[in-house]
């Protein structure tokens, strides 16, 4: 089954405001802090317009959120996320770095 656009958009905007409401933040000083109008990023969260790009990535950079599950709804559970930060790292780790300090 496709998600119709207005579907879609509906529920990237409502991950939107739950992110930025687990943010403490209004809807003001999130459009402040993504540099636009309060009415533009109201109308993303409503699900009327789609967000750029940009922002998402701006809103990813300044807060942490995670864009899986705003674009997807796709939480990744720490193990997974772990293994992503340790397959694009495994250059510079050795087998003695990963062993305790003996003494």
């Amino acid at each position: 089954m496709v998600n119709r656009p207005d579907t879609y958009l509906g529920g990237l905007g409502a991950r939107m405001a739950i992110a930025r409401n687990e943010l403490g933040l209004s809807q003001a000083r999130m459009a402040e802090a993504l540099g636009m109008s309060q009415r533009a990023y109201q109308s993303y969260e409503t699900g009327k317009r789609s967000m750029p790009v940009e922002a998402l990535v701006d809103m990813h950079r300044q807060f942490g959120v995670d864009l899986n599950w705003i674009l997807l709804g796709l939480r990744l559970c720490a193990r997974a996320m772990i293994w992503r930060r340790w397959k694009g790292s495994r250059r510079r780790w050795t087998a003695t770095s990963a062993r305790p300090a003996s003494g």
